[in-house]
């Protein structure tokens, strides 16, 4: 099964200085259709304005993946702080409770998107690291140790990025029941379907992901 999810047709809200764009349910957005896709629970992007914060939110245990485009952005979790940037990857293994949230103390905008996994409950306490990514390709986060990925997850999902400084073809094995394609920047073509920034492809039992990048495109592949 394949549906797109159009970045038109994805839900906005506006509150403390951050403007969130939602590919599924989340705060005052809600639409009975968009609850979630296997373990992804939410798919944000975000612009924080300086001054602009969101939380401390308190949530049931969860894996959070938190991409820095542009700006800088203070992201806590469980008393631990850490200073997102350009270039980096915030990842956050929560226990029901804890609480996250995230502050612009800059003069800039900062932009991320924030992906959520549902986790299962576990004792530990939360945890939060941060990864370098430098906007390159392959696979960032896995929960398979064979991977050798930059990020562990501790739930079954992978993370990979694709990009292409001229027109080329990729065809991606899938693994899981449930994937999502997002274009993250430019224009491609994934499983036949037109994507451009933001907008997305929900697959469910599909073998493979067959994408056609265009000229300095990039485009995200979770499995989950």
């Amino acid at each position: 099964m394949i549906e797109p999810r159009p970045a038109d047709q994805q839900g906005e809200t506006r509150f403390r200085g951050v403007t969130s764009r939602h590919h599924f349910c989340y705060g005052p957005y809600q639409s009975p259709d968009r609850i979630n896709w296997g373990r992804l629970r939410a798919f944000n992007r975000l612009e924080v304005a300086p001054g602009g914060a969101r939380g401390p939110n308190f949530l049931g245990a969860m894996e959070v993946l938190l991409i820095a485009e542009t700006g800088a952005a203070l992201v806590q979790c469980g008393g631990e702080r850490i200073l997102a940037r350009p270039g980096e990857i915030i990842h956050l293994r929560m226990r029901g409770g804890d609480d996250f949230g995230l502050v612009n103390r800059g003069s800039q905008v900062a932009g991320l998107i924030e992906l959520w996994l549902t986790s299962d409950e576990w004792s530990g306490p939360s945890q939060m690291s941060r990864q370098r990514w430098n906007h390159t390709e392959g696979l960032v986060a896995s929960s398979r140790v064979e991977d050798a990925p930059a990020i562990l997850l501790g739930t079954g999902a992978s993370l990979r990025f694709v990009q292409s400084e001229g027109r080329r073809f990729c065809s991606l094995p899938l693994g899981s029941r449930h994937s999502y394609v997002c274009a993250m920047a430019g224009s491609i073509l994934a499983c036949d379907v037109e994507l451009g920034a933001n907008d997305a492809l929900a697959l469910a039992d599909e073998p493979r992901a067959d994408l056609t990048m265009r000229a300095g495109a990039t485009c995200l592949v979770l499995e989950c």
